[in-house]
């Protein structure tokens, strides 16, 4: 699966990467490691809030992707593989809230459901 190439990144502690046939390129929900996006922001710690302001900054982003596409180059990926926008939440994924399975798998189409929203508003604004 794509996204266990992508949490090859330190930032990265889970990734839903989706796509459909109907669309010409693949988007992902990204949930950052908090203790790696302190590190990003040249801190030992962060607040809650600290990491909430980080995940909605352009900075977070822009270096995901940048780590992304690097990953994408170096797996070789198709174009069509190829992540081209991400949406960036502090949410938890957990066994817990139903978004993780006991196997650590991701719930795909919760997750869907839960960011149907954020996924059309990556394919709107497009690459």
């Amino acid at each position: 699966l794509l996204g266990n190439f992508f949490e090859e990144s330190p930032l990265i502690e889970h990734i839903f990467v989706y796509g459909d046939s109907s669309r010409p390129f693949l988007v992902a929900i990204v949930v950052p490691l908090k203790s790696e996006v302190a590190k990003f922001l040249n801190k030992s710690r962060i607040t809650d809030e600290e990491f909430r302001d980080a995940c909605a900054s352009k900075e977070l982003n822009d270096r995901i992707m940048s780590d992304i596409t690097e990953i994408a180059k170096r797996k070789k990926l198709l174009g069509y593989q190829k992540v081209i926008s991400i949406y960036i939440t502090n949410d938890e994924w957990t066994i817990e809230n139903g978004i993780i399975t006991p196997t650590f798998k991701l719930k795909r189409k919760v997750l869907y459901e839960k960011y149907k929203k954020e996924i059309e508003y990556l394919y709107s604004k497009g690459r």
